[in-house]
């Protein structure tokens, strides 16, 4: 046989049987406060399993609190509907799972839970205050501390956003660091385009040297062919003669490659000088992400 008194199951209650309703305020300031993160699908689908549980503490709540009335109450107590519209809540939170997102995004999950709770413990309330045989009254330590569980949270709330906040900002601080060095290395450097431009010019100054020493080369045999044929022709003068032309040939041939290698180089080196061009105009950030 239970040998409590009415006034210690009373303070009981007051207690450890608000924690489920408490808890329902809870869901519903998250909801409320929520953001793209907070109405991912797997989130409200935990915040629906929460509430079915506490639907089941908040009924066995009920029934306590009308086992308390002395003799037959005056007004018939039933609060079924309203815990059948909350159960329905909570499944639709895990059965569609995309409308309520939708819904929370927009802020009307929050502000419905909101409503249903409110209601719930004001009915509660009044059945506590019909067991009391009083009306509604708050004490400023009952206003206070109901306020202070506001603010609790509300803090709980701010952390978790916080925390996410700071989360993120983690993340994209190793991601810098990780991708920094590596967009610096492959950017596009002034001092590399220089270098290739020094090639290119030491390169043509080069053959430029080459082909004049070829046609100095090829001149000289230019004349020595024009002596040869003065002279009276005989077979050693036509020997001669052929080879004269022969190397006089090959230096021709090696002339023209030059020209084309000197053509070729002289296009690059204009190409180059374009590109350090556009590259001096372009700011530090669009050479580092090649823009």
């Amino acid at each position: 046989m239970n040998t409590q008194t009415l006034e210690e199951r009373q303070d009981g209650l007051n207690v450890s049987d608000s924690a489920p309703l408490m808890a329902l305020k809870d869901n519903a300031l998250l909801l409320t406060m929520a953001n793209e993160y907070l109405c991912d699908i797997p989130f409200l689908v935990r915040t629906g399993e929460d509430i079915e549980k506490n639907i089941e503490s908040i009924a066995a709540l009920i029934e306590d609190l009308k086992s308390q009335f002395i003799g037959q109450p005056v007004e018939k107590i039933d609060l079924t509907r309203e815990l059948q519209d909350m159960a329905h809540f909570a499944r639709s939170l895990q059965e569609d799972k995309k409308i309520q997102h939708d819904r929370c995004v927009k802020g009307e999950l929050g502000k419905e839970l909101n409503e249903k709770v409110h209601s719930l413990m004001d009915k509660i309330d009044n059945i506590k205050n019909r067991i009391n045989g009083t009306t509604l009254s708050y004490t400023k330590a009952d206003s206070f501390k109901s306020a202070f569980g506001r603010l609790k949270v509300i803090m709980s709330g701010l952390l978790i956003a916080y925390s996410f906040f700071l989360k993120t900002i983690g993340f994209s601080v190793l991601l810098c660091i990780i991708v920094m060095p590596y967009l610096y290395i492959t950017m596009e450097k002034e001092g590399s385009l220089n270098s290739k431009i020094e090639g290119k010019r030491s390169a043509i100054i080069s053959l430029k040297a080459d082909l004049s020493t070829t046609q100095e080369q090829l001149d000289s045999l230019l004349q020595n062919i024009v002596e040869v044929e003065k002279n009276n022709y005989n077979r050693q003068t036509g020997i001669e003669q052929t080879d004269l032309k022969l190397r006089a040939y090959n230096l021709a041939e090696e002339q023209e490659k030059i020209e084309v290698q000197i053509n070729l180089k002289q296009n690059e080196l204009k190409e180059n000088l374009h590109q350090l061009e556009k590259l001096k105009k372009k700011s530090f950030l669009r050479r580092l992400f090649r823009g």
